[in-house]
């Protein structure tokens, strides 16, 4: 009976084609996670130096430290620093993520190694 309802029946939305990234594109996109995870956890990173390297505030705590920064320097003070960071970590994640691929790819097949002469 092709009016009683199956399992079979259910309809499903289309599958799109997924298109194979590049390793230009996966690359890009490391950089563009390492730039997340530095901007996500900078500020955490600040405040330990901050913490290391003034005595005064090494025992106040890290949300003790934050709070006076935000207070003194405002939001952004926690980011002191951060383009120095960022300019370095972003082109690594880059490097890292797309020579990962690479190899992947290229070099690295199943449980073997692709010979490459």
């Amino acid at each position: 009976n092709s009016s009683k309802f199956s399992m079979a029946d259910t309809s499903r939305p289309a599958e799109i084609p997924k298109k194979k990234m590049t390793i230009m594109t996966k690359a890009i996109i490391g950089g563009l996670a390492g730039a997340l995870e530095i901007t996500c956890a900078y500020p955490f990173e600040f405040t330990k130096v901050i913490m290391q390297l003034e005595k005064k505030y090494n025992s106040l705590g890290v949300f003790a430290v934050i709070k006076h920064t935000v207070k003194t320097n405002g939001f952004f003070g926690l980011y002191k620093g951060y383009n120095v960071l960022l300019t370095g970590a972003v082109p690594k994640a880059y490097v890292r993520f797309g020579v990962y691929e690479y190899l992947n790819k290229n070099i690295f097949v199943g449980d073997s190694v692709r010979s490459m002469f």
